[in-house]
Parts: structure tokens; C-alpha cells; sequence
């Protein structure tokens, strides 16, 4: 077992919380390289920018932080592709809480610092079918519109009761440029009205012009 991580461009930075739960909060993001979830007309780029020990992470993640900071989020590309254990454990001793953005494809592991696992769980799935496994988590995060993605998908696998296992479910409208949200503003938020099991989500660091 190898605790070296592929890092995409951006690797360890520091940045704000712009989405769900955690909103607004400061914390250090990991990003890690690679994604095997194939999502049609992807562009973005997750190549291996360079390569770093947990260790090594854990550290570029202290000296980034800024004061108060207790998040270190673990994101990609798809992290869930690593062995994501020798991480966790090297960022706790650097004294983060551990959460973790996946798309749902593959399982998490057991969840809680006990456990060695993340202490939240964000699941964003880009497309709702047999190949979405990670069903339970903090939150679930939808964005109609992004890899083709429909409110009448969400619709169809709510009624099969596919989002019960989160507390929290967002339904978040795709950002398109540097001004402003796309046309379906008002779509997902008149499906929130009638599914009161929803929230109206928002990518607030699009805003504000952050990473």
C-alpha cells in the first residue's frame, strides 16, 4: 500500500465553503487527480499535475491554512479512485475534520473518525442509475443540466425513494460564466416548492470568484 496521491493543477489551496452545508466556512481543499466516472462532453482537467505523500499533503494543508480552519475537503476529479485511509489519518493529525466530495460510484468505507473514514460525506451523482452506489451521506448535491442530468430524473429516483439516506438534499442550479446562473433558476426552485424535502442550492464560490 502506497500513501502517494496524484494531485490535479490546482493540488492543496485554501479557499471557502461555496456549496450545501458547510457554506461559508474556510477550509483546504485536496484535489486530487484522475476520474474514471465518464461523464459525456467533460472538459475539465484532471491530469496529474504532480505527486505527493499523505504526509506531505497533510502539511502543504497546515501551512495554507487560515486561522480557525478545521475542514480539509477531499475532492477531484473522483477521490473514491485512491485508498483514501493513509490521507484521512495524516490530515487528522494535522488536526482537520475530514469531508469528502464524491460522485457516488464506487463505496465510501465506514464514516467517522472511529472508523478511520470522513467525517462528511457530500455526494453530487452525474447521472441517476444502477451506477450511483453511495446512496446515504450528509448530503446529496443535484445540478440539473450538468452531464445531462434532469429534474424529471431527480423526480423519477426520488419517488423510488433513492435520496432517503441523506440529510440533506440540494438542488442546485448550474452556473454558466462569469456573471450569472443559467435559465433554470426558476425551474429548480419551483421544484423545491412542491418537494419539501429539498433545498434550493447555490454555488456561492462562483460568486464570489474563488476556487
Amino acid at each position: 500500500m502506497t500513501d502517494a496521491y496524484p494531485l490535479a493543477r490546482q493540488g492543496v489551496f485554501a479557499t471557502w465553503q461555496g456549496e450545501g452545508l458547510l457554506l461559508g466556512l474556510p477550509m483546504v481543499f485536496v484535489r486530487l487527480a484522475g476520474c474514471d466516472v465518464g461523464c459525456d462532453g467533460c472538459d475539465t482537467d484532471y491530469a496529474v499535475a504532480s505527486r505527493a505523500t499523505a504526509a506531505d499533503i497533510a502539511a502543504r494543508a497546515a501551512a495554507v491554512a487560515t486561522p480557525g480552519t478545521t475542514w480539509a475537503w477531499v475532492t477531484g476529479g473522483e477521490p473514491t479512485l485512491h485508498d483514501l485511509r493513509p490521507l484521512y489519518a495524516e490530515l487528522r493529525r494535522a488536526g482537520f475534520r475530514i469531508a469528502l466530495a464524491t460522485a457516488g460510484v464506487r463505496d465510501v468505507g465506514p464514516l467517522g473518525s472511529v472508523a478511520g473514514g470522513p467525517d462528511f460525506v457530500s455526494v453530487s451523482p452525474h447521472r441517476l442509475d444502477e451506477s450511483w452506489v453511495v446512496r446515504r451521506g450528509d448530503q446529496c448535491n443535484l445540478v440539473p443540466g450538468l452531464n445531462g442530468l434532469t429534474l424529471d430524473a431527480i423526480d423519477a429516483a426520488d419517488r423510488a425513494g433513492w435520496f432517503g439516506g441523506f440529510s440533506a438534499r440540494w438542488v442546485t442550479p448550474a452556473w454558466y460564466g462569469p456573471n450569472g446562473t443559467a435559465g433554470n433558476v426558476a425551474e429548480c426552485a419551483a421544484f423545491v416548492a412542491r418537494r419539501p424535502g429539498f433545498r434550493l442550492g447555490i454555488q456561492s464560490h462562483k460568486a464570489w470568484g474563488v476556487a
